[in-house]
Parts: structure tokens; sequence; C-alpha cells
């Protein structure tokens, strides 16, 4: 699905979304992330979105990533909690890894995580979509990295969208910021489900594929799934090149000898009656 596709489907018939909107819902389908009026990335604690609050540096925002560790999947990042307050990091201090199951249902974790970073401003969306757009990065990451299937990226997607809403239904109104926010969402969420359906039907197709195998001194033999299956036991009746053998005219012959014995001693029958 095409991002603008995505975006009228997401809009609809809704009147409350005025023109910018539809713009910036458009250009966050496109670029995979939300964005805000001038398509930049939205709600960047220390920005003007959100007014940097007493104690919280602009930049503090730090995107999780996924790992594969020793024990399994894991999130791992900046101490953010240690960031903001200043604190010296050394390589070891510095990183925080949070043990996943899978990618699935990780928006909470996620918007507990940079909530550190705007823990004294009043906006819920310079955490929502801060995380949101973290989780959408995590989805990309796990499956190009083989860390998880289009299945669960698809599966990951659906769950961000309804957490994200729940997270923000406080200040949700009529195409509010936070209607619009969750609107780029859907589009984006629209946009990478049909990527991740056409990764799934591809590798369907590719599995189902009849694979043309030669075989010698026999016809061809056709497989689903490429998979070489054994000749025909018709095979054995031909060799390369030549037809299947005449039958014998010896053989062909004596077969009637019997039958012509028979006739001509009813014949000498008769003529001695």
């Amino acid at each position: 699905m095409s991002p603008s596709a995505a975006a009228a489907q997401v809009i609809g018939s809704d009147k409350n979304v005025n023109a910018g909107s539809k713009t910036a819902i458009a250009a966050a389908a496109a670029a995979g992330h939300m964005v805000g009026a001038a398509g930049e990335v939205a709600y960047i604690p220390g920005t003007v979105d959100c007014a940097a609050a007493q104690g919280t540096p602009t930049g503090a925002q730090n995107d999780l990533k996924l790992a594969q560790t020793a024990s399994g999947l894991a999130l791992t990042g900046m101490n953010l909690g240690l960031q903001a307050a200043g604190a010296a990091l050394g390589p070891v201090t510095a990183g925080i890894s949070i043990a996943v199951s899978a990618i699935v249902g990780l928006f909470s974790t996620l918007i507990n995580h940079h909530a550190q970073a705007v823990a004294k401003e009043q906006t819920v969306l310079c955490s929502a979509v801060p995380a949101a757009n973290n989780y959408l990065g995590i989805i990309s990451q796990g499956v190009s990295s083989g860390l998880a299937t289009p299945q669960d990226g698809i599966a990951a997607l659906e769950s961000l969208k309804g957490d994200f809403r729940s997270a923000v239904g406080s200040i949700y109104g009529d195409c509010n910021a936070a209607c619009v926010m969750y609107m780029e969402l859907e589009a984006i969420c629209l946009v990478m489900e049909s990527q991740l359906q056409d990764m799934i039907d591809a590798a369907k197709t590719a599995a189902s594929t009849p694979a043309q195998v030669i075989t010698a001194g026999g016809p061809n033999v056709t497989s689903p799934g490429g998979v070489a299956a054994p000749a025909s036991s018709y095979a054995s009746f031909y060799s390369s090149g030549s037809a299947a053998p005449a039958a014998s005219p010896v053989a062909a012959t004596s077969s009637w000898l019997p039958i012509a014995a028979l006739v001509i001693g009813g014949f000498f029958l008769m003529r001695s009656l």
C-alpha cells in the first residue's frame, strides 16, 4: 500500500482533519515515523513541541534497540535517568538491558523508558510519540535482522496501535494533536503491514513453486516446492532416443496356429461325411 493510499484510508471522511494534518499524516506514512506539521520528527523532549523541563536537557531522548543476548532477546540502550542527572557515564554503567520474550507488546516498556526524559513535562505526547517511534524502529530492525518474523511484525504493529491509543486517551479529542498523531501511526502501520504481508506471500509462493526435474530415460517430472519427485514407473519401458519395442512377428504368428489347426480339421471332417 502506498503512503498516500494509507493516509486517505485513515482520514476517510473525517471533516475535522485540516489540510496541514492531512499533509503530516501522508508524510508520516512515507517516512515510517510520526512527524510534526513541518515534517520533522514530532515531540522530541527538549524541542518546541515539548518545552524543556528543568533538569531535562535537549537531546536526552535515547532510543532502545533490539539485541540478541545469551539468554534471549533484550532491549538495550542508554540509561536516561543517569544521563538527565548529568552523571559521568562509562562504557559499563552507560548501558541498560531489558529482557523481552518477543517484539509484541513492548509499548508500555518503551513509554516508561522514554518518560524518564520527560518526567517533569505535562504533555503525554512527549513520552508516547517518542516511544511509538522507537517501537516502529524496533519492529523494522527485528524483522530485517531475522530476530522476528514478518508475522511477529504485524502482531507488534497491531499491539502498538492499541497501546498508543490507550496512552493518549486522556487527551484525545476531535482531531486535536493526539488524534493527528494516532492517525499518523495508523497510516504508518498500514504501509508497514502491507510490506510485511508481501514478504509472507512471497515466502509462500517460493515454497509452493514447482521445480522442473529432467529424468534421464523418461518423461520430465514436476514436483511442488522444488523437491524432486521419483520418475514415473513408465520410465522403465523407455530407452533414451527410442520408441517402445514392437511386438515380435514370430510371437504374433504362433499365437494363431492352434486356431488355424481347428479350422482345417473341421473342414476335412465335414468332407468325409
